[in-house]
């Protein structure tokens, strides 16, 4: 499965991309045996601390075979930028590079993969006027009137935004607002530009059937639960984990401190994270359909 791609890649760095529950961990581990390499994760949530289950961070034993980097790195509370995610990558591309090992990057935070292979959108600079007006609806609207006003005015960037991902959803409406353009049409313009920077990785798109793919998904969430998930968020809110942090706010964390809260019954809240996981999986296969992929793989 994995055999062409060393010698598609040549010297560019593999990137392995797909939906939520494709398979992307042991794909990447294959390759990177394969290779003489090492993994970097690229990922807004496997790189805080405490979140193992729920993210689905890679096994110690999947660890124990191939190196994995930026998985745990970060306390809850501390937010990380795609600039910065993308400046962490680097730095360990190098350091594995200059060890005489070959980088192998994977991860489904799709808007970091663009950072980091196409550089930084540089984006007009903010107003504090309609910045300000902005924040304003989301205390008297609500976060769910502006995610759906994004969804209108610009569908792709909805679909690597998270509902709940306040500070992007504010600062996509303040782009458009400013400069009168949808952010992923000012990415699309940088990316043009940064061209030379694109040459230098190597996309590999994994993609099942629809029905497997939920069903994958319906069964690792499943697991998750049975292998202490619900416990692993007690602990965290033991720790002093804020429920309102930005890391808390992943898929199925919210819906267990429910169940914590005894305002959800463990039962209804697996039924909502799958529902909710099939949905961010089938953005991302949307977002994924328009990405400039060098190479494609079917599972099964």
């Amino acid at each position: 499965m994995t055999r062409r791609i060393p010698s598609l890649c040549g010297d560019r760095i593999p990137v392995i991309v797909g939906p939520t529950g494709v398979g992307k961990t042991s794909f990447a581990i294959r390759l990177a045996q394969e290779i003489s390499g090492e993994i970097i994760s690229v990922d807004s949530r496997q790189i805080y601390r405490g979140f193992t289950i729920g993210t689905a961070q890679p096994t110690q034993a999947e660890q124990s075979r191939i190196p994995h980097h930026l998985v745990g790195l970060l306390p809850a509370h501390k937010i990380i930028s795609a600039g910065d995610y993308a400046d962490l990558v680097k730095v360990k591309i190098r350091q594995i590079q200059k060890n005489g090992k070959k980088p192998v990057l994977t991860g489904g935070t799709l808007l970091y993969i663009q950072a980091i292979c196409h550089g930084i959108v540089e984006d007009p600079g903010g107003n504090k006027n309609i910045r300000s007006a902005i924040e304003m609806r989301l205390r008297t609207e609500g976060p769910a009137v502006l995610y759906r006003e994004l969804e209108q005015f610009d569908p792709e960037y909805a679909g690597l935004v998270h509902a709940n991902d306040l500070k992007r959803i504010v600062r996509a409406h303040e782009i458009y607002r400013q400069s009168g353009m949808a952010p992923s049409q000012v990415f699309r313009e940088q990316q043009q530009k940064d061209s030379a920077v694109r040459l230098k990785y190597f996309l590999i798109g994994l993609k099942r059937a629809r029905s497997e793919l939920y069903q994958r998904i319906e069964q690792r969430v499943d697991a998750m639960l049975e292998n202490g998930w619900l416990e692993e968020v007690r602990q965290l809110l033991e720790q002093g984990v804020d429920s309102r942090q930005h890391a808390m706010q992943s898929v199925g964390y919210r819906q267990l401190i429910e169940v914590l809260q005894g305002r959800l019954e463990l039962n209804s809240a697996a039924e909502i994270i799958k529902q909710k996981t099939r949905q961010f999986a089938k953005r991302q296969l949307t977002w994924l359909r328009k990405m400039d992929l060098d190479f494609e793989v079917e599972l099964s």
